[in-house]
Protein backbone atom coordinates (compact mmCIF):
# COMPACT_ATOMS: atom_id res chain seq x y z
CA UNK A 1 0.00 0.00 0.00
CA UNK A 2 1.08 3.49 -0.63
CA UNK A 3 0.71 6.40 1.41
CA UNK A 4 0.68 9.90 -0.45
CA UNK A 5 1.46 12.97 2.35
CA UNK A 6 0.14 16.04 0.85
CA UNK A 7 0.99 19.10 3.39
CA UNK A 8 -2.12 21.14 3.88
CA UNK A 9 -2.37 24.34 1.83
CA UNK A 10 -4.12 27.30 2.41
CA UNK A 11 -6.76 27.81 -0.37
CA UNK A 12 -8.68 24.54 -1.79
CA UNK A 13 -7.76 25.37 -5.38
CA UNK A 14 -4.23 24.12 -4.02
CA UNK A 15 -5.45 21.16 -2.26
CA UNK A 16 -7.08 20.16 -5.61
CA UNK A 17 -4.10 20.83 -8.10
CA UNK A 18 -1.81 18.74 -5.59
CA UNK A 19 -4.32 15.87 -5.46
CA UNK A 20 -4.82 15.96 -9.25
CA UNK A 21 -0.84 15.58 -9.19
CA UNK A 22 -0.52 12.57 -6.86
CA UNK A 23 -3.69 10.87 -9.20
CA UNK A 24 -1.14 11.53 -12.67
CA UNK A 25 1.52 9.30 -11.33
CA UNK A 26 2.14 6.28 -12.84
CA UNK A 27 1.46 3.04 -10.61
CA UNK A 28 4.41 1.78 -9.83
CA UNK A 29 3.66 -2.02 -10.40
CA UNK A 30 5.28 -4.77 -8.03
CA UNK A 31 8.84 -6.21 -9.34
CA UNK A 32 9.01 -9.87 -10.83
CA UNK A 33 12.25 -12.08 -9.78
CA UNK A 34 13.66 -11.75 -13.43
CA UNK A 35 12.73 -9.05 -15.79
CA UNK A 36 14.24 -10.14 -18.99
CA UNK A 37 14.44 -7.57 -22.61
CA UNK A 38 15.92 -9.68 -25.12
CA UNK A 39 19.87 -8.64 -24.54
CA UNK A 40 18.87 -7.20 -20.92
CA UNK A 41 18.63 -9.63 -18.35
CA UNK A 42 17.33 -8.08 -14.15
CA UNK A 43 17.22 -10.73 -11.42
CA UNK A 44 15.57 -9.06 -8.47
CA UNK A 45 16.95 -11.67 -6.42
CA UNK A 46 20.17 -11.51 -6.42
CA UNK A 47 20.23 -8.09 -7.43
CA UNK A 48 22.75 -8.54 -10.50
CA UNK A 49 21.94 -7.00 -14.06
CA UNK A 50 23.32 -8.80 -17.70
CA UNK A 51 23.68 -7.42 -20.58
CA UNK A 52 25.20 -9.54 -23.23
CA UNK A 53 25.08 -11.97 -20.65
CA UNK A 54 27.87 -9.49 -19.12
CA UNK A 55 27.87 -9.04 -15.45
CA UNK A 56 26.99 -4.83 -15.20
CA UNK A 57 28.69 -3.50 -11.89
CA UNK A 58 26.02 -1.10 -10.70
CA UNK A 59 25.82 0.60 -8.04
CA UNK A 60 22.64 0.51 -5.52
CA UNK A 61 21.17 3.52 -6.54
CA UNK A 62 21.67 2.38 -10.31
CA UNK A 63 20.55 -0.40 -9.75
CA UNK A 64 16.94 0.58 -8.09
CA UNK A 65 16.44 3.22 -10.96
CA UNK A 66 17.26 0.48 -13.54
CA UNK A 67 14.46 -1.42 -11.82
CA UNK A 68 11.80 1.43 -11.87
CA UNK A 69 12.39 1.62 -15.21
CA UNK A 70 12.29 -1.88 -16.16
CA UNK A 71 8.93 -2.41 -13.98
CA UNK A 72 7.52 0.46 -16.16
CA UNK A 73 9.00 0.00 -19.33
CA UNK A 74 7.31 2.51 -22.36
CA UNK A 75 6.31 4.87 -19.53
CA UNK A 76 7.38 8.12 -19.29
CA UNK A 77 8.32 9.21 -15.31
CA UNK A 78 9.06 12.04 -14.45
CA UNK A 79 11.31 13.58 -12.03
CA UNK A 80 8.64 13.80 -9.26
CA UNK A 81 7.57 10.51 -10.25
CA UNK A 82 11.48 8.97 -10.02
CA UNK A 83 12.38 11.01 -6.83
CA UNK A 84 8.71 9.98 -5.67
CA UNK A 85 9.44 6.13 -6.26
CA UNK A 86 13.06 6.23 -4.97
CA UNK A 87 13.30 8.94 -2.06
CA UNK A 88 9.99 8.89 -0.87
CA UNK A 89 9.76 12.55 -1.30
CA UNK A 90 8.75 15.22 -4.15
CA UNK A 91 11.33 16.49 -6.53
CA UNK A 92 12.16 19.97 -5.61
CA UNK A 93 12.67 21.23 -9.18
CA UNK A 94 16.64 21.43 -8.34
CA UNK A 95 18.20 18.35 -7.89
CA UNK A 96 20.40 17.09 -10.88
CA UNK A 97 21.26 13.89 -9.10
CA UNK A 98 18.63 12.05 -11.13
CA UNK A 99 19.81 13.17 -14.31
CA UNK A 100 23.69 12.12 -13.29
CA UNK A 101 22.07 8.62 -12.50
CA UNK A 102 20.64 8.93 -15.63
CA UNK A 103 23.52 9.47 -17.07
CA UNK A 104 25.85 6.82 -15.50
CA UNK A 105 23.29 4.25 -16.30
CA UNK A 106 23.18 5.03 -19.36
CA UNK A 107 26.78 4.29 -20.16
CA UNK A 108 26.79 1.13 -17.94
CA UNK A 109 24.32 -0.08 -20.23
CA UNK A 110 26.15 0.69 -22.99
CA UNK A 111 23.88 3.11 -24.50
CA UNK A 112 25.17 6.22 -26.97
CA UNK A 113 25.07 9.42 -24.21
CA UNK A 114 24.95 11.33 -27.48
CA UNK A 115 21.93 9.89 -28.91
CA UNK A 116 20.57 7.78 -26.22
CA UNK A 117 18.38 4.60 -27.54
CA UNK A 118 17.91 2.66 -24.18
CA UNK A 119 16.76 5.25 -21.61
CA UNK A 120 15.15 8.23 -23.71
CA UNK A 121 15.05 11.51 -22.43
CA UNK A 122 11.28 13.05 -23.29
CA UNK A 123 12.06 16.69 -22.90
CA UNK A 124 9.59 18.38 -20.89
CA UNK A 125 8.01 15.14 -19.61
CA UNK A 126 10.75 12.66 -18.13
CA UNK A 127 12.41 9.82 -19.53
CA UNK A 128 11.37 6.10 -20.52
CA UNK A 129 13.30 3.05 -20.83
CA UNK A 130 12.49 1.37 -24.34
CA UNK A 131 11.24 -2.17 -24.95
CA UNK A 132 12.48 -2.19 -28.33
CA UNK A 133 15.56 -1.26 -27.96
CA UNK A 134 17.06 -4.42 -26.42
CA UNK A 135 16.56 -6.48 -29.68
Amino acid sequence: MLTIYISKPIKSEVLIARISAVLRRPTLKNPRKIITYRRLVIDTIKHEVYLNKSLCDLKPSEYDLLLLFANNVDCVLSRDNITQALYGHEYDGVDRGIDLKISSLRTKLADNPKKPHRIKTIHGKGYTLLSSAWE
